[in-house]
């Protein structure tokens, strides 16, 4: 008899357990998940932001009080559009201008800086672009060195730069309009040649036949 309420208290104890572990561990997954909820609306959410394609540019030597402007080229290598907030600078000295309009994913935009260059020797001026819905600036450098003069302007402007296929062009055609002049002329030297010699030749031959008043004389005789 005490061995078959033992045998059934152990029946008992494991149907209980067989019952509440899974309930349990559904509890326990559940209280899981809400955490996981919980988390993903206090941390804060992966700001996207642009790429330069330099963050630092160095346009070395540049004229006194000879402005200076340089371009930062960024990209938008998210998948959603980025627009430009703002972009400040360390100093009232350098002048920007950026894009108003939201750049589409996988494009790109020009940040211009302008360095008024009116204080001798080295410079670094900083820029910070802010991005909407992203606090931290993507932060941007000009450096270089203003002296009293220089041979050459430090950056030259895309539609200032020589163009070698023009160049060529113009040159062929050039070269092609000289040699079609070379011909007329060389054309026109041959034919007042050629009447040239047809002139002496006429005039020869006249100094060769006898007057007419030489035949005369001849037939009298």
């Amino acid at each position: 008899m005490m061995n078959n309420n033992k045998w059934m208290n152990q029946q008992g104890i494991k149907g209980l357990k067989s019952l509440l572990v899974p309930g349990l561990m559904a509890f326990k997954g559940q209280k899981y998940l809400l955490l996981l909820c919980l988390m993903s609306l206090f941390l804060p959410a992966s700001a996207q932001e642009f790429t330069p394609e330099k963050s630092v540019v160095d346009v070395e030597k540049v004229a006194f009080k000879q402005p200076v402007t340089v371009r930062f080229k960024l990209w938008n290598k998210g998948n959603k559009p980025l627009q430009i907030a703002d972009v400040r600078t360390n100093c009232g000295c350098t002048v920007v201008s950026y894009p108003r309009k939201p750049v589409q994913a996988g494009h790109a935009c020009n940040v211009m800086a302008t360095y008024d260059a009116k204080l001798m020797g080295h410079f670094e001026k900083t820029l910070g672009v802010y991005v909407q819905g992203n606090d931290k600036p993507l932060m941007l450098r000009l450096k270089g060195i203003v002296v009293e003069k220089v041979d050459k302007p430090a950056v030259i402007p895309a539609k200032n730069l020589p163009n070698p296929d023009k160049n060529s062009k113009k040159k062929k055609k050039k070269d092609k309009k000289k040699q079609k002049e070379d011909k007329k002329r060389q054309k026109e030297e041959k034919k007042r040649q050629k009447e040239k010699e047809k002139k002496n030749e006429k005039l020869q031959r006249d100094q060769m036949k006898p007057s007419a008043i030489q035949q005369k004389r001849e037939r009298e005789k």
